[in-house]
């Protein structure tokens, strides 16, 4: 019998006060996966796929430096026609990129792995998810 396992994510939140009991539709959460944590990918993998299946008429924005494979977001079931996938050449570009696809407005969430975020741009971003009324998702390895 498999045991189960249990995956722990650290995550930090950045989100302004809203006048009304919703949750606000902007801000940015930074979540900071294990790296020896054999199942981590399959996390992230389903969390992306709910993201996809609620995106409403918006898009979910995956930037990413890996190529991201048909048959592997289906497995997970990701809502094919709400996924827009921007593959980037280098990690020097993430945050730009992350900040231009967050201002657009298009997508109801963006996600986007960085090795590093400091507080200037974590506030850049956050700002960025403010004018475009967007979520946006920060992966990152220790």
């Amino acid at each position: 019998m498999k045991a189960k396992q249990t995956i722990a994510f650290e995550y930090s939140t950045v989100a302004r006060q809203t006048t009304t009991s919703t949750a606000p539709n902007f801000g940015l959460t930074e979540i900071i996966i294990p790296t020896a944590e054999p199942t981590a990918n399959d996390a992230v993998l389903s969390m992306l796929a709910y993201l996809s299946q609620h995106a409403g008429d918006r898009w979910l924005t995956w930037i990413t430096t890996t190529p991201v494979h048909k048959s592997q977001i289906s497995d997970f079931n990701f809502a094919l026609n709400k996924i827009r996938l921007v593959h980037i050449s280098h990690t020097d570009k993430s945050l730009s990129v992350l900040k231009s696809a967050l201002e657009d407005g298009s997508s109801a969430s963006v996600v986007a792995s960085l090795d590093y975020l400091n507080e200037k741009s974590r506030k850049t971003l956050e700002n960025a998810s403010i004018i475009g009324s967007c979520k946006g998702l920060i992966i990152r390895r220790p």
